[in-house]
């Protein structure tokens, strides 16, 4: 419970770049190899 209430924390006070570049790393390792991933609301894509 404490962690997670941390991550949250950590998470908001992050500036937003830093914040769609950590999503986007997220999203290219999530996708499928060879995927392209669309981060929507962004409109960049991230090879997987």
């Amino acid at each position: 419970m404490l962690t997670v209430a941390l991550v949250l924390v950590a998470w908001t006070a992050l500036p937003l770049p830093l914040a769609v570049a950590v999503g986007r790393s997220f999203a290219g390792r999530a996708g499928p190899s060879g995927h392209r991933v669309v981060v929507s609301g962004v409109g960049a894509e991230q090879p997987a």
